[in-house]
């Protein structure tokens, strides 16, 4: 009963697409799971315009544009739960402009900037478990700057410095009432003595 009333609401939401502009439902596979996906291709078989993937029990899993095979634009992913995964802008099929992360119950997990396939500026990740927020600069998906962790009261659990994806300069660690507990000192991502 179940699985019939699944076909039939998919199938409907095929014919109500299809009206809408789609011409294709096919079953792909990323990631060596299958799921099912509405959109167009264009005459040399790419990808083209919008598209839907959903996962087999009929949950959307994403949403956003093709260009000749390559996504652009906004894409938004989600969990089969139905929280969203990440969202971010695509050009030229490479990750472009600022991505966000959520975890599967929709706490926000990371911020990071893109250019060209790479992370560039201030990325910023959470974590719940260890109540920890860690701050980083890169550059060509290296980091290259500094690096702060706090706690989620914003107390300092560790300052430090990359140079080229390399630890350089004075890094220090500190314990749970913010006092200094270490010092290093790196030079090519080597400790000092």
């Amino acid at each position: 009963m179940r699985r019939n009333l699944l076909r039939a609401n998919v199938l409907i939401l095929a014919l109500l697409l299809s009206v809408s502009g789609y011409s294709q439902l096919d079953t792909i596979y990323l990631k060596e799971y299958p799921l099912k996906a509405l959109g167009e291709y264009n005459d040399e078989g790419n990808e083209h315009g919008h598209w839907v993937h959903f996962y087999l029990d009929g949950n959307k899993q994403s949403e956003g544009r093709y260009a000749n095979g390559l996504p652009v634009g906004q894409w938004t992913n989600w969990f089969k739960n139905g929280f969203k995964y990440y969202e971010g802008n695509y050009a030229d099929g490479l990750k472009d402009g600022e991505w966000i992360e959520w975890d599967s119950l929709g706490r926000l997990i990371g911020k990071s900037n893109w250019e060209k396939g790479k992370r560039n500026g201030i990325t910023k990740e959470w974590d719940y478990e260890k109540e920890e927020i860690k701050t980083a600069v890169l550059l060509e998906d290296k980091f290259n700057g500094e690096i702060i962790w706090t706690d989620f009261a914003g107390e300092p659990i560790l300052k430090g410095h990359y140079k080229n994806g390399l630890q350089d300069g004075k890094w220090l660690w500190y314990d749970s009432i913010g006092n200094i507990k270490q010092v290093l000192f790196y030079e090519n991502g080597l400790p000092k003595r």
